[in-house]
């Protein structure tokens, strides 16, 4: 049965990206076997905002997957996608997207960011797990992955797992 999982990196204090999008305190930690290529071979498709899109895009960091991908967004990049990626840019409703996707594939589907597209997915209950990837540092400033203001959600704690340079991977499954 295909999965809708959110898989994302945080730092400790909650971000998902530092000041002005960086990433670079994702580096250190790149070499840290944590699971991400077998959890990539169990998906079939992609789904992110139009906003990591750029930021992804900016830093040639697209169609690493070779998945096909969704974009939160209507508008027409500043950026093309790189050729051979098969990308749609879309603002239909998140069900309907899930649908398509789901058309497109029998694998797991992939909400990758950012925090704002994994709420709005968690708000409208399509999210059968989360994998929150733990960096052992605090950023201090930033994206956070939960922003303020949003509705509370129950999650249970289904697995957990320690890695080298003390990584700590957590996964979760809402509580509907």
């Amino acid at each position: 049965m295909t999965k809708i999982i959110a898989y994302i990196a945080t730092s400790l204090d909650g971000y998902i990206a530092g000041p002005n999008d960086d990433l670079s305190w994702l580096d250190p930690y790149s070499d840290v076997e944590y699971g991400f290529d077998a959890f990539v071979a169990t998906l079939g498709v992609e789904i992110f905002g139009r906003r990591t899109y750029d930021i992804l895009a900016e830093r040639g960091w697209l169609n690493s997957h070779n998945l096909p991908t969704y974009i939160l967004s209507s508008s027409t990049p500043a950026i093309e996608p790189p050729e051979g990626m098969v990308v749609e840019f879309t603002d239909a409703p998140l069900k309907a997207i899930i649908e398509k996707a789901k058309q497109r594939t029998d694998k797991d589907i992939w909400i990758s960011g950012g925090g704002n597209v994994i709420q709005q997915f968690l708000n409208e209950g399509l999210i059968d797990e989360f994998v929150l990837s733990i960096i052992p540092v605090t950023l201090g400033g930033g994206i956070r992955l939960f922003q303020e203001g949003q509705p509370s959600h129950t999650l249970k704690l289904i697995k957990s797992e320690t890695f080298d340079k003390g990584l700590i991977q957590l996964t979760y499954v809402p509580i509907k």
